[in-house]
């Protein structure tokens, strides 16, 4: 499976347990280390880094993951 894959698979489960959530690809192929995916559903947002089974979290995207919790976020 891919990353693509991951994301579309992921993207699709979320939108069949609720079809109201809001799912933006924010990767803008120019900044290291943001996440693959914002969701927000009911209120809550979600960063959300996809990996496909061999892929490996750098450390520009564990710091920011780091920095989403510190600032009260999920990811």
């Amino acid at each position: 499976m891919t990353e693509l894959d991951l994301k579309n698979s992921v993207r699709s489960a979320i939108k069949k347990h609720y079809p109201d959530a809001f799912i933006w690809k924010i990767h803008d192929g120019f900044t290291a280390g943001i996440p693959d995916l914002l969701i927000i559903v009911m209120g809550v947002h979600i960063f959300i880094e996809l990996k496909a089974p061999r892929g490996v979290v750098s450390p520009i995207q564990e710091y920011t993951i780091k920095r989403i919790k510190e600032s009260g976020g999920r990811a």
